[in-house]
Order: structure tokens, then sequence, then C-alpha cells
């Protein structure tokens, strides 16, 4: 009878550890996916607001069509 107790309290303090056996690994592969995500959209927003004050800056665009274009672009 001990023997369980010692063995389901074990269980027990195991699956409160996040590296445990008995804890599943596909949060730590969806929070990747995600970052990896974000990581690529603020990597694109960066690389078209570069373009967008570099159209500025040559007279390509007005500052009132940069501001336009730069709310869009980060959905402010």
């Amino acid at each position: 009878m001990k023997k369980i107790i010692i063995a389901v309290s074990t269980m027990l303090i195991l699956s409160c550890n996040e590296n445990s056996p008995f804890s599943s690994s596909n949060n730590n592969t969806e929070n990747t996916g995600n970052i990896n995500e974000n990581y690529v959209k603020v990597q694109k927003q960066i690389q078209s607001s570069y373009f967008l004050l570099k159209a500025l800056n040559s007279g390509a665009i007005t500052q009132e069509e940069y501001d336009k274009l730069k709310i869009e672009l980060f959905n402010i």
C-alpha cells in the first residue's frame, strides 16, 4: 500500500513539472510557430516601412500618402 501511495504521489509531483514525461510538448511547438510567424510579419513590416520612407524622401509620394500607407501597414 505504501508503494502505491509513493508511486501515485511521485506521478502527481512530476505531472506538475513543465518538463515531465507526462506533459504534452505540443504547446512548445505551437508557441515556436507563432513566434516565427510574428517574426516574419514584423520583418516584412519593417522592410515595407523602409521602402515607404525611401519613397517619401525621394519625392515619389507625399507626406499624406506616407502617413496613410504607414497606418495601413501597421494597422494602427
